[in-house]
């Protein structure tokens, strides 16, 4: 692995880090809440842009828990099903580490609107809440 790749890392656990909602703030900290679309596009970012990718719809059912997530629909940019499903629960699990099996297994799945397709080369992640 080359020191691009290292940085990549770094900063992708970092930015992962950066998302914990269960995570005790240090005095002065902002909510990650405020941060979270931030975030999520520049974990994208740090992705190299493929072509052919989809985008598809991971929705957290009403009555979930946390409560903010609840209702929640995640957009991922994929080469296919399988690798949304890794993304939504990566982006689960650092949201709220105790409970993302169980966010992550009542996920409601659809592929994206035409309108929310990527054209030509995509970012590969979680681009965003709906």
């Amino acid at each position: 692995m080359g020191i691009a790749e290292d940085r990549k890392t770094l900063a992708r656990d970092y930015l992962l880090r950066a998302l914990n909602l269960e995570a005790t703030l240090a005095v002065g900290a902002e909510d990650p809440r405020f941060h979270i679309g931030t975030v999520l596009r520049l974990l994208s970012e740090l992705e190299d842009p493929v072509p052919g990718a989809k985008a598809w719809l991971a929705r957290i059912p009403p009555g979930s828990q946390p409560q903010e997530l609840a209702n929640q629909t995640l957009l991922i940019f994929a080469v296919d099903r399988h690798f949304a499903v890794e993304y939504a629960s990566q982006i689960l699990g650092a949201l709220v580490p105790s409970r993302a099996e169980v966010l992550s297994g009542g996920l409601v799945w659809s592929e994206a609107p035409r309108h929310r397709q990527p054209a030509g080369l995509a970012n590969l992640g979680v681009v965003g809440f709906l």
